[in-house]
């Protein structure tokens, strides 16, 4: 205990946007923390700073209540008093794609550098477990520094270690301490209030004078009693033992001499009497200070009086459960809790990233605008999902319904953008070698490298060529083969802008077609002449009208129902 020099005091929230209760309700409880937050940090210039989570969404959501608090929020920030970031939201990381934890962290700094400031600390309070590419990924937004604690164990390592990305990219990095983000709230503010330690989570009705007070309908999805006005006392003599306390657990597990205590917990407001608090202790304390700070300026001096050297390196994937310590649960349930979420959350980011966007660039490079709004909309739906409680799939069957719309839209939004850049290029191809009567396809390829594959079309040729097959050829004029699925009557809408929809009466043909080298990034096409005869190519699995084959056997139909 003797070791340590300086306390840094982080007065902090761990906001879950939705976990016990949906996002609306629980906004309603965010909008009052923040409504109080902000005088607080307003009228008291003493109170040093308030950080928020570590993501930026909580903002968007606060000010889509409160609009005409947005300066007061860039005020704040600007002047390194609230600290937002650096993520968009806090994601359950190994639950999502690699391309949504880039995304995140982008938009976490548009939003925090919208306000004046994203923070540079890369700290993830909640995910149950940690890519072993985080170092790498930082390093890329300029984040030197990394905090978490869950898929890290006390026997691992120290509270200070050195953490290795796969490519050698190495950070400074720190997994707190035995009570983990929550060891100044747990060791130091629960004592000098409540007069509780970690273990007591006990209330007893008439101990304060407090108004409990519960919903009691068949509707509502809020069970818990809620204090109207708490107002905690302090219990100033106990503040010398209580910071003795928390230092005899965990100073020894600290390589610096200075101790980061977190003063925070889930859904947890702002303590008005943190800067009175803290000058009661520096005025009791021999040796040692205690700055009321935040995670930049802790990190910032940790790194100037640690040596590096004499840290733990760990390399890659933090993926330990508890062995050691309290609260570093995996939770690994979370992993195959509510699998169809997992399934849409992969589907939509497939959609975006792999169909939409390459497209939406094709689409633009012939001229036309590129969908930026819609995009923005798109991946703020589904990032919305990925707070850690979210599409882990760890909260009520209500809040996963509200998860499963927001993915809904994402995908509707990046399915259409697709669409309408497919409308884009479709306009900019010359038809002039198309026969009478044919049509023609186009085959596109939206990844990065060269593509060959056998495709599935619908071929439609007006009812009047009573087409009965079709005849294919590539862009040389070559004949491409085919195997023909299915033919039929149908008929289609066509839209107009300038009148109702019509009727198309069509001829269908469903074919398989193989398709070579179609460039990265890029389309082919194909013009597609009706036929009356009926055409089975050979090479194809049905060579005749009845039958088929393949390399290891061939299959006739008897008319009797039999086969050979």
């Amino acid at each position: 205990m003797g070791k340590i020099k300086k306390i840094h005091v982080i007065s902090n929230t761990h906001w879950d946007r939705e976990f016990r209760m949906s996002l609306q309700k629980t906004r309603i409880l965010l909008v009052k923390m923040m409504d109080y937050l902000l005088d607080t940090l307003e009228g008291d210039p003493e109170y040093a700073s308030f950080t928020m989570d570590a993501h930026t969404i909580m903002i968007e959501d606060y000010l889509e209540v409160r609009p005409e608090n947005q300066k007061r929020i860039e005020a704040l920030v600007k002047d390194r008093r609230l600290f937002l970031g650096p993520w968009y939201t806090l994601p359950d990381i190994p639950n999502i794609g690699a391309e949504s934890v880039v995304r995140n962290l982008l938009y976490g700094h548009k939003v925090g550098d919208s306000f004046g400031h994203t923070m540079k600390v890369g700290y993830t309070p909640c995910s149950w477990g940690q890519t072993g590419q985080l170092p790498q990924i930082y390093a890329l937004f300029d984040i030197p520094y990394i905090l978490f604690y869950r898929g890290i164990s006390l026997h691992e390592c120290d509270t200070e270690f050195i953490w290795e990305a796969p490519d050698g990219t190495q950070a400074l990095a720190n997994r707190f301490s035995v009570f983990a983000r929550y060891n100044y709230y747990y060791m130091v503010f629960r004592q000098i209030t409540y007069g509780q330690g970690p273990e007591n989570k006990e209330w007893k009705w008439g101990r304060y004078d407090e108004l409990p007070f519960r919903v009691n309908d068949a509707h509502t999805t809020t069970f818990n009693y809620e204090l109207l006005d708490p107002k905690p006392p302090y219990l100033k003599d106990k503040l010398l033992s209580a910071i003795e306390d928390m230092l005899k657990w965990e100073a020894d597990s600290f390589a610096s001499p200075i101790f980061l205590g977190m003063h925070g917990h889930d859904i947890s407001w702002p303590h008005p009497q943190e800067p009175e608090v803290i000058r009661d202790a520096n005025a009791k304390l021999k040796d040692m200070q205690l700055v009321h700070t935040d995670l930049e300026h802790y990190c910032s001096e940790l790194d100037r009086t640690v040596d590096r050297k004499k840290l733990k390196l760990l390399k890659g994937e933090r993926r330990c459960n508890l062995k050691d310590g309290m609260w570093t649960y995996l939770l690994p349930g979370t992993i195959s809790a509510r699998t169809y979420l997992k399934v849409m959350d992969a589907k939509c980011e497939m959609m975006i990233s792999r169909m939409a966007e390459p497209l939406a660039v094709l689409a633009t490079a012939m001229g036309a605008p590129y969908p930026e709004r819609y995009f923005d909309i798109a991946w703020r739906h589904m990032m919305g999902n990925h707070t850690h409680d979210a599409n882990a799939g760890c909260a009520p069957d209500h809040v996963s319904e509200d998860v499963m719309y927001r993915y809904r839209q994402s995908f509707e939004i990046a399915d259409g953008i697709a669409e309408e850049s497919l409308k884009d290029v479709a306009k900019c191809i010359d038809g002039r070698d198309v026969p009478k009567d044919g049509v023609m396809l186009g085959v596109f390829n939206s990844l990065a490298e060269t593509r060959s594959d056998v495709i599935q079309a619908d071929i439609d040729f007006a009812s009047d060529c009573k087409a009965k097959s079709v005849v294919i050829r590539d862009s040389a004029g070559k004949v491409v083969p085919y195997q023909v699925l299915k033919v039929g009557g149908d008929g289609s809408f066509v839209d107009n802008y300038w009148n109702v929809p019509t009727i198309f009466e069509t001829t269908r043909l469903t074919v398989k077609i193989p398709v070579k080298d179609i460039p990265a990034l890029g389309y082919r096409t194909f013009t597609l002449e009706p036929s009356q005869k009926i055409n089975r190519c050979t090479g194809t699995q049905v060579p005749a009208g009845n039958e088929m084959e393949n390399a290891h056997v061939k299959v006739r139909i008897n008319p009797n129902g039999s086969a050979d």
